[in-house]
């Protein structure tokens, strides 16, 4: 808030000889008030201000009452005696100079540019001593400050949601999240564990964007192929194994396919084309010795991968709880570390990342209170009169700072050799 008073009087008895600038928000709270001290006058949170006054007689004045009558320019509002107040009665010591205390309750205040003016009654004077005032609140900065930051983040969200990265990894996530849900289908733990691994590669993948789609996409096609060809080989075993309970006299008849499940096993580790092809020569084996397994009902897997329903997922890994929770920790924040800083993943393997970061987080901070002292400082005098409007005019500042940080940023993007 930003104050002028001025002086009309007809008295000799005092001169008021000091035009007084006043600063004042409406804080609310430590935190809310603290940054009210750090980006405005310290004086912008007092709530006692001396109106200096002289008393040009010899002999002493009394104030024995003193009126304030404002009203907001905007809100209509009129500032009652509880938001400002003359503090009565004073004394003005006769040929000294002195001063009148004016009590704000800023809290009280909305914001607005209050008119008006003080009436002082003096002991002995029949006329009131007027001092016209303009008083301009502002509300506190913390909202302030978050709708820039919320307007950085939106920004960031959309630009993310824009670049080629974001659309590739729009469509190749889901598809790797629906070939995840099949692992619980997977009875050998050692294959599950295999496949899990898989899905984590091709999860980095997607993620640091170092191959082109075609390639990655392939890859993860190639998963869920392996895992088909696992299910089914699975159902085998099962059926073999079932064969074996209820047919002992063929135990050993049943025993010769063994080699072949691990022959296929054996393969798809390395090479789904002969996985398929070891597959297709058990079936037929099978089939020609009479020991084709009944269909069964299919499973949800996209692509007919599965015949067998798919169950609670049991853990890939034999990590304790608390071992697994805190990698997950650690992989949140990397992740809010990069979104915030603004820096690639990858860029996090790379000797310069710490600088890189730095450099652009400083730069995103200054972007954002250039904004501030733009908007909300130099002319905000009333900031948050208009409601909402006010802050969206930082919400967009915020945004356009997130765009002109990236664009920095893809100048001096280039790696160094």
């Amino acid at each position: 808030m930003v104050g002028l008073l001025g002086v009309i009087s007809h008295f000799s008895l005092f001169q008021i000889y000091t035009h007084v600038a006043l600063q004042v928000v409406n804080c609310r709270g430590a935190i809310d008030c603290g940054l009210a001290t750090w980006l405005l006058p310290k004086s912008s949170v007092r709530d006692h201000w001396a109106i200096p006054l002289e008393n040009g007689t010899g002999t002493d004045a009394i104030v024995s009452q003193g009126v304030v009558v404002m009203r907001g320019e905007k809100t209509g509002m009129v500032a009652q005696s509880r938001e400002m107040a003359i503090v009565v009665p004073q004394v003005i010591t006769g040929s000294l100079a002195g001063s009148l205390d004016l009590e704000i309750a800023r809290a009280e205040l909305p914001a607005d540019r209050y008119q008006g003016s003080i009436r002082l009654k003096v002991d002995g004077v029949e006329e009131p001593l007027m001092i016209t005032s303009i008083v301009e609140v502002r509300n506190g900065p913390l909202l302030a400050i978050l709708a820039i930051i919320f307007g950085i983040v939106i920004g960031r969200l959309v630009r993310n949601r824009q670049t080629p990265v974001a659309q590739k990894q729009g469509k190749l996530f889901p598809r790797l999240k629906e070939i995840g849900t099949t692992l619980a289908a997977i009875k050998d733990e050692e294959m599950q564990k295999y496949f899990a691994a898989e899905i984590e590669s091709a999860r980095a993948k997607i993620a640091n964007s170092t191959e082109d789609e075609a390639v990655t996409t392939e890859f993860i096609e190639e998963i869920d192929a392996k895992i088909a060809v696992l299910l089914k080989l699975e159902k085998y075993e099962a059926w073999l194994a079932d064969e074996t309970k209820a047919k002992p006299g063929q135990a050993l008849a049943l025993a010769q396919f063994q080699p072949m499940f691990v022959s296929v096993k054996d393969n798809l580790r390395t090479n789904l084309e002969a996985a398929q092809q070891s597959l297709k020569a058990l079936e037929e084996q099978l089939v020609a010795k009479g020991k084709q397994p009944e269909a069964t009902p299919r499973g949800r897997r996209r692509g007919g991968g599965t015949d067998t329903p798919i169950g609670p997922r049991p853990s890939p890994t034999d990590e304790p709880k608390l071992i697994k929770l805190t990698r997950a920790g650690w992989s949140v924040l990397s992740v809010i570390g990069h979104f915030v800083l603004g820096a690639d993943a990858q860029a996090v393997e790379q000797r310069f990342w710490f600088a890189k970061s730095l450099l652009f987080l400083v730069l995103l901070v200054m972007l954002a209170l250039i904004g501030l002292q733009s908007l909300y400082v130099n002319n905000g005098a009333i900031f948050g009169v208009n409601g909402i409007y006010d802050y969206v005019g930082l919400f967009l500042w915020g945004m356009s700072a997130e765009v002109a940080q990236r664009t920095l940023q893809d100048l001096g993007s280039s790696q160094p050799k």
